[in-house]
C-alpha cells in the first residue's frame, strides 16, 4: 500500500495526493459523508476510511457556499495563462493564444474522460490519443494556469479543474475521498479520522485569519467592504445575528458579562440578552438589555418587527429585577438596545420613544449602525468569513 489520498469520481481516479490531503477537497463533502467499512486489499481485511457523496450533492454544497459555475468561470479567466509555450525543434519555441473559454474547457474535459482511460496521461500521450482536438491539448497543458496561480493560489487552479469535472460528470455519479492508505500509513492517526472534517474546518480557519493577521490592512481600505458586510449580515437569521454580531461586537465594545439567552420563557427580561452591564469614564455602572430582530422594525401591527411587539418587550425588560453577578446586589436596567440587522423606520422610532418614560433610555441599533461600528472594531474579517 502506498501512502496516497485518492479522488475517484464515479469509480475513475482523477487524482491522488502523497501523504496529505488537500484542504479545499473537503468543500465537496460534509462531516457525515464518512464512510468506514471493512474491506479485503490485496487478500487482507482493512478497515477503510472515505468520503462519499454524489455529484449533485457536491454541486448543492459549493453552490450554497457562492462557489457557483459563475464563480468559477470568473476565477478561470483570471487564473488562465493567456498565452502557451509550443516546442518547434531546434531549441526553439512559438507561443499559441488560449481563447479557450470555461464551458468549452469543461466540454474537453467531458470529451476527454470518455475516451482516456485515466487522468494522468502524459502530454506526448494526449497528443497521440487527440491528434485532432487542439482544445483537449490546451485544457490539459501542464501550463494551463498562469505561474501567479501555481506559485501563490495552487488551489484554485485546483479547484477550476474540480468544479469542471462536477459538470462533466452526471449528477448521481459518485464521487469518492479515499484516504485509508494515510490512516494505515500514519500521516492521520486512525482515532483522528472521524474528526477530519472538523479538523480541516479548523484548518480552513485559521488559513483566513493568518492571512488577515498579515495582510488584514489591505480590507479596511476595500471600497466594497460596507456593501459586503450589510449584505453578510442582513442575511443572517436571528439567531446568527446574536451569536455571530452582536456578542462579539459588544464585547468589542467592553460591555461586559455580554451572555446570550439559551431559551425563550418566563425566565427572559423581555430581551434576547441577559442583562449586561457597562464601566462608564467615571467608574460607575451602568445596565442594559437588548432586543435583537432579523426584521424591519415598522409601525404595522399585523406584522413581525412591530413596534407594539418591541414596547411589550422594553417595558418588560425594564420593569424586571436581576441579581448582578459582580456585587451580588439586585439591579435594574438604565438602557435597552432595539437592534435590527434590517431597518428601523422613523414611525416605528417615534412610537418606541412616546411609549417609554421619558426617563428611560432607548438605544437604536439598524443595519447601517451596526456596520459602521463592525468596521471601527476592526471585525469585518470575522464578520465576512465566520463558518
Amino acid at each position: 500500500m502506498g501512502s496516497y489520498a485518492s479522488l475517484l469520481f464515479r469509480d475513475k481516479e482523477v487524482n491522488s495526493y502523497k501523504s496529505f490531503i488537500p484542504p479545499e477537497l473537503l468543500l465537496l463533502f460534509d462531516k457525515n459523508c464518512l464512510v468506514k467499512k471493512t474491506e479485503l486489499i490485496e487478500g487482507e481485511d482493512y478497515e477503510t476510511f472515505k468520503y462519499i457523496t454524489s455529484v449533485s450533492d457536491a454541486c448543492s454544497r459549493l453552490d450554497k457556499k457562492g462557489l457557483t459555475f459563475i464563480r468559477f468561470k470568473k476565477l478561470y479567466e483570471e487564473f488562465k495563462s493567456k498565452e502557451l509555450l509550443r516546442y518547434q525543434g531546434d531549441g526553439k519555441f512559438f507561443t499559441i493564444a488560449n481563447n479557450l473559454t470555461y464551458e468549452r474547457y469543461c466540454e474537453a474535459i467531458k470529451r476527454y474522460e470518455r475516451k482516456a482511460p485515466n487522468f494522468y496521461l502524459q502530454s506526448h500521450e494526449i497528443e497521440k490519443l487527440f491528434p485532432d482536438d487542439e482544445e483537449i491539448i490546451l485544457a490539459f497543458d501542464e501550463d494551463i494556469f498562469n505561474p501567479e496561480s501555481n506559485i501563490y493560489f495552487d488551489e484554485a487552479g485546483h479547484l477550476i479543474f474540480i468544479r469542471a469535472l462536477l459538470e462533466v460528470f452526471d449528477k448521481s455519479d459518485k464521487i469518492e475521498l479515499d484516504f485509508s492508505f494515510l490512516v494505515y500509513a500514519g500521516y492521520i492517526e486512525k482515532e483522528e479520522a472521524e474528526n477530519l472534517f472538523e479538523y480541516f474546518q479548523k484548518v480552513m480557519l485559521r488559513r483566513i485569519n493568518l492571512d488577515y493577521q498579515i495582510y488584514g490592512y489591505l480590507l479596511k481600505d476595500d471600497p466594497q467592504i460596507t456593501e459586503k458586510l450589510k449584505q453578510k449580515i442582513m442575511e443572517y437569521d436571528e439567531d446568527d445575528f446574536l451569536t455571530k454580531v452582536l456578542e462579539p461586537l459588544l464585547t468589542k465594545l467592553n460591555y461586559e458579562n455580554v451572555k446570550i439567552v439559551e431559551s425563550h420563557g418566563r425566565n427572559e427580561f423581555g430581551s434576547d440578552i441577559l442583562p449586561f452591564r457597562y464601566k462608564n469614564e467615571l467608574g460607575f455602572y451602568e445596565y442594559y438589555a437588548l432586543q435583537a430582530k432579523a426584521v424591519k422594525i415598522h409601525g404595522i401591527s399585523s406584522q413581525d418587527g412591530n413596534a407594539g411587539e418591541i414596547i411589550s418587550q422594553c417595558m418588560q425588560a425594564f420593569a424586571i429585577s436581576f441579581i448582578d453577578n459582580l456585587d451580588n446586589e439586585r439591579k435594574n436596567i438604565d438602557k435597552f438596545f432595539i437592534v435590527t440587522n434590517k431597518e428601523i423606520t422613523p414611525d416605528a422610532k417615534r412610537v418606541i420613544e412616546e411609549a417609554i418614560e421619558k426617563n428611560r433610555s432607548i438605544i437604536f441599533l439598524d443595519i447601517n449602525k451596526i456596520v459602521e461600528l463592525v468596521k471601527i472594531k476592526e471585525l469585518a474579517s470575522f464578520i465576512l468569513f465566520y463558518t
